[in-house]
């Protein structure tokens, strides 16, 4: 008779310090793997006798482990076309950004686009936003459009205006704003708000499929570069899953994706955005471990930076503006009904306080008509909650998508439109936590930057990058409960976190090797530790030359 072949693990990782992230946060010294999962955790001594003849043994020399990061809220296609773009990213003056446009406009032949993005005017010495009349100094012959950092407006110079037939007489969109001239009404070039950005939406170059998956591809690469193993991409077409899938057919996905699926409510007309949830046959949670689709997608409100967040009180320095809102009530909450009746999980972009109270009103409306108790409802971004949004996220279990980072690009705007005491409380982390809300930590990529650890760093510190203050200390958290953020607690937004987000028997074996031991660095230097290994599915998709 045959014996039984000895179990044995494909790879183990002995030597070192893995913060597990499971309930207890305990500390193990070394993993086995097999089959793409984690086999066992425990000691050196408890793991070797898995190891056999083919075996890879890997010895961390003490270097600590953490699972997988993984990004509650990223943009992986925007992210991707953003390389071949214009970075203006902390460009300090208007003059700065049209000398890198000039430059660019050197290289390009006449009638190209010459696109950029990342600008904050609350950079600028000038403290103003462009113009369409700075732009076409420089760029008279080729279209230019310049997103700015954080979404929600857009700079376009006139030869874009007229291509997409805006003009003095073109009415205000709904949802949206063309800034005018004070003087003699003609638009700014600059666009607030998604019903303003979609009037030049057609008119922007889009890449073929070929050259989106190429991009895609590359980002896929590096995002595991920086630790990360999994990510909900909070706006896909269907296009879109297509490339993933693509992709991930083709052995090119690096990352796993659940993707949002983006209904236009409020600059489309209802009709068509209830069509579109019907239109689609599978649901949230349709897929599998590496693709699969996660809730609708919807957006209420702007941001802080310019001002269209859609606030219960006025912006200090503009007291009659209180932000913008994109999608009238009644079609949010018709749009929420009808996702809960299909099954679907919902998240919504909803920045401002008002808009967070209009979200949730909308969500109770959509439980009366079918309980959405256990099916994860998404706040995200939600700057500003009271004790009201804490009640009703705890009575209908909705939780949130946060960006710790944006108190570190952002603490600027939040000071200037709110004020030092209403802007500390800004994106309240140990207000959420001491109401046992679940929050998944992100980084709204390429808002912001995508590394999972400068997002750490944020929520543990929250220091201002312009300013170099901390805006809000008592809102700042662990380094444990940072981590549990950026893993666990990211997966169970994706009702994922008993497959994943911790290292523990049985699950996907995704983890990170990290250059220095998170718990015991000094905690302003979280954000510089260097990533050594990234392993998803047990094999390694990033790995510094240095290490093994």
């Amino acid at each position: 008779m045959r014996m039984l072949e000895r179990l044995t693990a494909d790879t183990v990782f002995l030597n070192g310090k893995m913060i597990t992230m499971d309930k207890g946060f305990s500390i193990a010294q070394a993993v086995a793997i097999k089959d793409g999962k984690f086999l066992a955790v425990g000691t050196d001594t408890e793991v070797r006798p898995l190891i056999g003849k083919h075996t890879i043994v890997l010895d961390l020399s003490g270097k600590t482990v953490v699972p997988g990061f993984i990004d509650s809220h990223i943009h992986v296609k925007w992210t991707g076309l953003n390389l071949d773009k214009i970075n203006l990213r902390g460009v300090k003056s208007i003059e700065e950004m049209l000398k890198a446009i000039e430059k660019k406009v050197r290289e390009t032949p006449e009638g190209e686009w010459i696109q950029g993005f990342g600008w904050d005017e609350g950079y600028f010495k000038e403290r103003g936003y462009p113009t369409r009349w700075d732009l076409d100094e420089v760029s008279p012959e080729h279209p230019v459009h310049l997103a700015r950092a954080y979404g929600h407006i857009e700079v376009v110079n006139s030869r874009v205006l007229k291509m997409a037939g805006i003009s003095k007489n073109t009415p205000q969109p709904p949802g949206g704003k063309i800034l005018r001239d004070s003087e003699t009404g003609k638009p700014t070039g600059i666009l607030s708000g998604q019903g303003a950005l979609k009037l030049i939406e057609n008119t922007l170059p889009e890449p073929d499929l070929e050259e989106q998956k190429r991009l895609i591809k590359v980002i896929s690469r590096k995002l595991s570069a920086a630790g990360m193993t999994s990510v909900y991409d909070g706006w896909c077409y269907p296009e879109g899953f297509r490339i993933f899938q693509e992709l991930k057919e083709a052995g090119d996905l690096t990352v796993r994706v659940c993707g949002m699926v983006k209904v236009d409510a409020g600059v489309k007309r209802l009709s068509e955005c209830l069509a579109h949830i019907e239109g689609w046959g599978p649901y949230t949670n349709f897929g599998d471990h590496m693709l699969k689709i996660g809730g609708i997608k919807l957006v209420l409100d702007g941001g802080i930076g310019g001002k269209t967040a859609l606030t219960r009180s006025s912006y200090t320095d503009d007291p009659t503006n209180f932000g913008l809102q994109v999608i009238p009530t009644r079609e949010l909450i018709e749009v929420c009904k009808l996702a809960a009746r299909k099954n679907w999980q919902v998240g919504v972009h909803c920045c401002g306080g008002r808009a967070i109270d209009l979200t949730l009103e909308a969500y109770g409306e959509a439980d009366k008509e079918k309980s959405i108790r256990n099916k994860r409802w998404m706040l995200i971004h939600a700057y500003e909650p009271d004790e009201h949004t804490f009640a009703v996220c705890r009575r209908l279990g909705v939780v949130v998508a946060a960006q710790p980072v944006f108190i570190h690009l952002m603490g600027h705007a939040f000071l200037s439109g709110w004020g030092k005491e209403r802007a500390s409380y800004a994106c309240p982390l140990n207000g959420w936590l001491s109401q046992k809300i679940h929050v998944g930590g992100g980084s709204d990529s390429p808002m912001t930057t995508f590394k999972p650890l400068v997002g750490i760093w944020a929520a543990v510190n929250r220091r201002v990058e312009l300013t170099g203050e901390q805006l809000g200390a008592e809102q700042c958290i662990s380094v444990e409960k940072a981590l549990r953020m950026f893993t666990v607690e990211s997966a169970y937004l994706t009702f994922d976190e008993n497959i994943k987000g911790s290292i523990e028997s049985g699950k996907l074996a995704d983890l990170v090797v990290l250059g220095e031991d998170i718990l015991r660095i000094p905690k302003m230097h979280i954000k510089d530790i260097p990533i050594l290994t990234t392993v998803m599915d047990g094999n390694i998709m990033y790995k510094d030359e240095a290490i093994f």
